[in-house]
């Protein structure tokens, strides 16, 4: 996800991530020389790329697959023609974010 990836043809950051923030926990990320220093900037990068609600392209495969908390809400009835998996339809719940962030 960093800058450097970014900017390189044929590297694996295909949503072109370029972010200073990004850059700076990574840094943490290749810099933790014990556990609670990497999981810390672990978490801290997990933040910042959900802040920034990227969409991160998959490789190709016939279906879409998403990884979600139950921080998100949506229609219990969704257009018929699109599919479970379309983020764009949900929203954020503030009271189920705030439990999860507790249960950490």
């Amino acid at each position: 996800f960093s800058s450097w990836a970014a900017a390189t043809k044929g590297s694996n950051n295909l949503a072109g991530i370029s972010d200073p923030a990004i850059d700076a926990m990574v840094e943490q990320l290749i810099a933790a020389d014990t556990r609670p220093k990497l999981v810390f900037a672990a978490r801290a990068l997990d933040r910042i790329i959900r802040a920034g609600r990227y969409w991160v392209p998959q490789w190709y495969a016939n279906t879409h697959r998403l990884a979600y908390w139950d921080v998100f809400g949506h229609p219990p009835n969704l257009p018929k023609y699109f599919g479970a998996g379309a983020p764009d339809l949900w929203w954020s719940v503030a009271k189920s974010s705030a439990a999860s962030e507790q249960a950490k």
